[in-house]
């Protein structure tokens, strides 16, 4: 095969524009590659001086003095737990991947782009290959539609609503299934046509009350969502294992196998989604929201809702109620004071801290909940002899004067997190009003507060902390600090015993059946009875997402954790860095230049020629040209970017004889 012409080199050296003498040798170096490409294989070489990516601070242009981080989310603590999603999170953002626009909502910046890409990639493969065709419909769509199939009141608040100069009423979708039934029951009026299977991978909208966790609970996300229509049940169940397989092969692409990559498939509960078979797919980790139950013996997994419900069934003792049907209102949750001033301390040097639970949750740990505040909100150093403790006013000789506090934090039990942040803050205000009244002070707040005897009238929060509540956590009380553990059997092999444990759903699929194509009325042509009569049946649905944000949220975890884990033993605990597989890498090798000279091309060259030859399809070569920046802080960036392997060319400034001017040292 003849390699590209001439113009083409040309083409390409013309793009770079050449403003030092290094950097022409460096384009002559792309165009030589490019030319003698002899398997059609366009060149992989990425040039950092061509790149909006992480500089170095402008006050030290050469990276010597103390570094300067990016902005990064509010919603970030200041000193997030190593490995964590907010970690992951922030390495994302040091390492140029990301930029945060708003509260829940991200820019994605080259790097963070391949991510995306590189996942989107696998799955159009995986659902291309069950004959998925991709489409890609509006995110601004009528609420008529939604109307009809009920979910314009189901979803209720999270949904985005907004309406034209001419009063009509639209919605940014979080999802399709309204949509798509409406664009298949034009075309599709026959048996003869079906199954179809049509997926998207597009930005979706929901009005989070409180986005938190890095990237895995966002505003706004990347989410691909598949639709299948079939003529009877039998053959969207065949549907639904049709996908069930392609999401396994997904799943075993992005994280290895379910026991290496600790991912589930768990009975779920459909939701306000409807339909009659549910799944869930989940990765296991201490950052999920979810808590799933999983056999000690077979595969079997299922969310703790399935998992309660089921043992209800057999009999035995599960979770409380509350953890299947979570607070809704103010009303429903009840608040505990802590504080982390000890008796006769000044209490503007103090933090007063508001724990809300659901009302009726039971079997509260009051020592192993102290122990989870003094990790979310360690003491500062002007009481760092102080430990937190409930604040009990029998025993406080300042009596109640919470006006004296300076700062509130809020704990609040994780499934409280659909709660407006409105009637949460009501809730403490109640609090509040009744733990400053000398009649009710002396109430044992560890028990409880009766906070619906307060009068609507009463002092407002503002009015005890001016500035609102400092921070705000939501954290896994039951898990953290309930007593029992409320282990059972196995209803899938009786032999082994379920464990719950914590768990990020990036994926879930949904048989629907008719629940929305009798809601808009789809019918189609059915296959002639035995006697010729034809008539007309609904189309059986089945839906099926995958988070792609999500997932890049979940695999930076696992970079980060990997990095941590490589770096044991290195001095620097801290140190930014990410350590992504290869296939997800943006860049696999990185060549830093350490001075402008044309004497290092030759270096230079033998190296491209080493690592992006043909028979290393998968490499992808970024050259660090940015000599305005220094060797160290390029280093830094080539950390925090995930660069697989760097290498630095260098002059040896005082070479021995016969040695050459120029070496490579290879820097990780």
């Amino acid at each position: 095969m003849a390699g590209p012409s001439a113009a083409g080199a040309m083409a390409l050296m013309t793009t770079i524009r050449p403003s030092s003498l290094g950097r022409q040798s460096l384009a002559l170096i792309a165009a030589r590659r490019y030319n003698s490409n002899r398997t059609g294989r366009q060149s992989s070489i990425t040039y950092a001086s061509r790149l909006y990516m992480p500089q170095a601070p402008a006050s030290d242009p050469k990276g010597k003095g103390k570094a300067t981080s990016p902005d990064v989310s509010s919603s970030t603590p200041a000193h997030p737990v190593p490995g964590s999603a907010e970690e992951a999170l922030h390495q994302l953002t040091l390492g140029g991947y990301i930029r945060q626009s708003s509260s829940g909502v991200y820019t994605f910046l080259g790097p963070g782009l391949h991510l995306l890409r590189s996942i989107s990639s696998i799955i159009d493969q995986e659902m291309q290959g069950i004959g998925a065709q991709r489409i890609d419909m509006p995110t601004l769509l009528p609420q008529a539609g939604w109307r009809k199939s009920g979910r314009l009141e189901a979803m209720g608040s999270e949904l985005y609503r907004l309406k034209d100069r001419r009063g009509g009423e639209w919605l940014l979708a979080p999802t399709h299934e309204e949509e798509v039934t409406r664009l298949i029951s034009s075309d599709i009026q026959t048996y003869k046509h079906l199954p179809v299977k049509v997926y998207q991978i597009t930005r979706k909208h929901r009005d989070e009350p409180r986005p938190r966790l890095g990237l895995l609970r966002t505003r706004e996300f990347l989410m691909k969502d598949l639709y299948t229509f079939d003529e009877d049940t039998p053959s969207a169940l065949v549907s639904y294992e049709a996908v069930q397989t392609a999401y396994g092969r997904v799943m075993q692409r992005l994280f290895g196998s379910q026991v290496e990559g600790r991912w589930r498939v768990a009975e779920a509960d459909s939701g306000a989604m409807g339909g009659s078979r549910s799944h869930e797919y989940h990765v296991e980790d201490e950052a999920g929201e979810d808590v799933i139950v999983a056999c000690s013996s077979c595969g079997y997994a299922a969310n703790v809702e399935v998992a309660e419900a089921a043992a209800a069934n057999d009999g035995t003792t599960g979770e409380p109620s509350s953890s299947r049907q979570p607070p809704a209102v103010w009303q429903d949750l009840d608040v505990h004071l802590y504080t982390n001033a000890e008796p006769g301390h000044t209490l503007e040097e103090a933090a007063l801290t508001a724990v809300v639970m659901p009302r009726d949750f039971k079997g509260l740990d009051s020592a192993k909940l102290v122990a989870d505040m003094k990790r979310v909100y360690p003491s500062s150093s002007r009481s760092s002899g102080a430990s937190w403790q409930p604040w009990d006013w029998r025993e406080r000789p300042e009596g109640p004067i919470l006006g004296r506090f300076q700062h509130l934090n809020v704990i609040a039990e994780r499934s409280c997190a659909g709660v407006e942040g409105e009637d949460v803050e009501e809730a403490i205000r109640r609090a509040l009003v009744l733990a400053s009244d000398q009649r009710t002070a002396a109430a044992d707040t560890t028990n409880g507060l009766e906070l619906c005897n307060v009068e609507p009238s009463s002092p407002e929060l503002r009015d005890f902390f001016p500035a609102g509540p400092r921070g705000w956590e939501y954290i896994d009380l039951p898990q953290a600090t309930q007593t029992g553990s409320g282990s059972t059997s196995c209803p899938s092999c009786s032999a082994g015993t379920l464990t719950k444990r914590k768990a990020i759903e990036v994926g879930h699929t949904f048989v629907l059946g008719d629940r929305y194509t009798r809601a808009l009325g789809y019918q189609f042509a059915a296959r002639p009875s035995s006697s010729g009569r034809q008539e007309r049946h609904f189309a059986q649905m089945g839906c099926y997402g995958l988070g792609v944000t999500r997932l890049v949220g979940v695999l930076a975890i696992r970079a980060r954790q990997a990095w941590l884990k490589a770096q044991q033993g290195d001095g620097e605990k801290g140190k930014p860095g990410l350590l992504w597989p290869k296939w997800l890498a943006p860049y696999t090798h990185a060549i830093v230049l350490a001075e402008e000279d044309a004497r290092a091309c030759s270096e230079v060259e033998k190296l491209i020629a080493e690592l992006d030859g043909p028979d290393s399809p998968d490499t992808r070569l970024l050259v660090d040209d940015r000599h305005a920046v220094g060797v160290g802080a390029r280093l830094k960036e080539m950390d925090a970017l995930g660069v697989g392997s760097v290498w630095v060319v260098r002059r040896n400034k005082r070479p021995r004889e016969g040695e050459v001017e120029w070496s490579v040292a290879r820097q990780r």
